[in-house]
């Protein structure tokens, strides 16, 4: 009985293989796709890569009907690794933004936070929308 359990395992083993990690793609990609979808104003498409949890408050601000965002460019400043597997990267962005029915505009700089998520090989983004209702309701000056 023993050798019977021993033989299947070392089956089972060989049959399984070596463990391979899963290969994560570069955040490059997916912030890009992020980034110009809220530059031309799609806001559907742009919350598609944003947390779960944060979708809502996204399109809450950004594609508000009686004040909606206008952006006229973002640029990647630049990013950096949190984390040893890849799986976290933090990206500065410069933002430059009006929102109707102004049409001052602004720019700030917004960090966005870009989490993998390996069940889902899914990039997905924590942008800092703060930077924009601050600006916004401050009447401030622009960031940069």
């Amino acid at each position: 009985m023993k050798l019977r359990l021993a033989l299947l395992l070392v089956l089972f083993a060989a049959c399984a293989g070596p463990f391979v990690p899963p290969t994560i793609p570069s955040v490059d990609d997916a912030a890009r796709n992020y980034n110009n979808d809220a530059r031309w104003g799609r806001w559907q498409e742009a919350a598609s890569a944003v947390e779960p949890d944060q979708r809502a408050a996204f399109l809450r601000l950004l594609d508000a009907k009686d004040h909606p965002f206008k952006f006229t460019d973002v640029d990647v400043v630049n990013s950096k690794p949190m984390s040893d597997d890849g799986t976290e990267v933090e990206i500065l962005a410069t933002v430059q933004f009006y929102q109707l029915p102004s049409v001052q505009e602004r720019s700030v700089r917004q960090v966005q936070k870009w989490r993998y998520d390996v069940l889902e090989k899914q990039w997905f983004v924590a942008p800092d929308l703060s930077v924009l209702r601050d600006d916004v309701s401050s009447g401030g000056p622009a960031r940069r």
